[in-house]
C-alpha cells in the first residue's frame, strides 16, 4: 500500500517508473488478499467489508476528515496568500499594499 501512496505523489510528473510502481503495488496488494483470505487467523477479516453500514460508517469518517483537514491548513494558507496579494475584501480596510 505504501507503493501506491507513493505514485499518487508522483503523477504530477508521471513516468515508466510510476507506471511500474503502480503495477507492483497492484500485485502485492492482490497477494496481500489472497494471503489474508486463506489465512487461519488474518490481520485483516476481509468479511467487514461486506457490512454496509460498517462501509457507509467509514467513508462518512473520512469525509469528515477530510473536511477537517481542508479547514485547518487548506483554508488557512488560501488566506494568507489573498492577504499578502492585497485583496481588498479580505483585509476590510481597504488599503492594496
Amino acid at each position: 500500500m505504501l507503493l501506491i501512496i507513493f505514485d499518487v505523489t508522483r503523477l504530477e510528473r508521471p513516468s515508466l517508473l510510476t507506471a511500474a510502481a503502480f503495477a507492483a503495488g497492484g500485485v502485492l496488494l492482490a497477494g496481500f488478499v489472497a494471503i489474508e483470505r486463506r489465512s487461519r487467523t488474518p490481520l485483516v477479516r476481509l468479511a467487514i467489508l461486506r457490512s454496509g453500514p460498517l462501509v457507509r460508517a467509514n467513508v462518512a469518517v473520512g469525509g469528515l476528515f477530510l473536511a477537517v483537514l481542508a479547514y485547518a491548513f487548506f483554508l488557512p494558507a488560501l488566506h494568507v496568500v489573498r492577504v499578502r496579494r492585497g485583496d481588498r475584501s479580505v483585509r476590510g480596510d481597504g488599503r492594496t499594499r
